[in-house]
């Protein structure tokens, strides 16, 4: 549901608007009653619908701008802390403190402040970056491990294969026979 969403929402094709893929098609009706069309959406939308379009707008956005927009609305429309902190966990968003923690520096007029990333990104290479054919062959051993009749597979099985390799593409001896 959401790979097939994600596909067609940001997809580089352009729809012809003559298209005839029924899929995309909205009924609209001029009979409103009452003059007013409403929809149940209680009924109709599940959390699990709200997560997939987060998700979706969190691989466009920060996850924090997401988390405080969805508080400060939902704050500003009385929900309880501890409901909206229910709701931004099972989203995938903040925690309502988080959250609480941003917004008071977002108001507060500390925008810079809000939207730096003070983490440092990346401080060095990781194993995996100085050799990247060893993650290639750790993987490879653990499918042909999995993939065996009655697989008995361990974690120390692929330690120990990886550790076997590393010695072999560097060329030593290892000092100590264990992990």
């Amino acid at each position: 549901h959401l790979l097939n969403a994600y596909k067609i929402r940001w997809s580089n094709e352009s729809k012809d608007a003559s298209s005839d893929d029924s899929s995309f098609s909205m009924d609209i009706s001029d009979e409103d009653e009452g003059g007013v069309n409403h929809l149940n959406f209680n009924d109709r939308i599940k959390l699990c619908d709200i997560a997939d379009i987060f998700e979706l707008c969190k691989n466009q956005c920060n996850i924090r701008y997401l988390s405080v927009f969805i508080y400060l609305t939902l704050r500003r429309f009385n929900i309880s802390y501890q409901e909206t902190d229910i709701f931004l966990k099972d989203i995938g968003g903040l925690t309502e403190e988080v959250a609480h923690k941003w917004s008071n520096l977002f108001i507060n007029g500390k925008f810079d402040e809000f939207v730096t990333d003070g983490r440092g990104g990346k401080r060095g290479d990781s194993f995996y970056d100085v050799y990247p054919e060893l993650e290639a062959e750790g993987k490879a051993f653990a499918v042909s491990q999995c993939e065996q009749k009655a697989p008995s597979f361990t974690a120390d099985d692929l330690a120990n294969f990886i550790d076997k390799i590393f010695y072999e593409i560097n060329n030593c001896e290892k000092a100590d026979s264990h992990l």
